[in-house]
């Protein structure tokens, strides 16, 4: 799914391991959405960021990391986008790690508010 695409779901997660439950209610919300048949995209930014890397040792300050990431990859097999603040991975993750959530700028998520149930996490 591509950052401009409409979607019915909008779910930004800015929680990281400080509140890493607070994260896993948002993307197990997504990923009810997406099995009902629901498009959903999540924008993983501000520490929520930490979600997307690749590396173990960056979500291993949460017991829920290893859950949160699952839940995030069965959402991009429902065909749900899951993108990321490519500033906030970079200091979350590191500058060499792409992962697999799509770079998505702040304009894409903003350009679908007005037209899409947004909820932040």
């Amino acid at each position: 799914m591509s950052t401009t695409t409409r979607c019915d779901l909008q779910l930004i997660v800015a929680s990281g391991p400080e509140d890493a439950q607070r994260a896993l209610i948002g993307i197990q919300l997504a990923l009810t959405t997406a099995l009902m048949g629901d498009t959903v995209s999540v924008w993983l930014t501000g520490n929520g960021a930490v979600w997307a890397c690749e590396t173990e040792a960056a979500q291993d300050t949460s017991p829920l990391g290893g859950q949160i990431r699952e839940t995030l990859e069965r959402i991009a097999e429902l065909g749900g986008e899951v993108g990321v603040c490519p500033s906030c991975r970079d200091a979350h993750c590191g500058p060499d790690e792409s992962g697999e959530a799509l770079p998505t700028g702040l304009a894409a998520i903003a350009a679908r508010l007005s037209k899409t149930p947004t909820m932040v996490f």
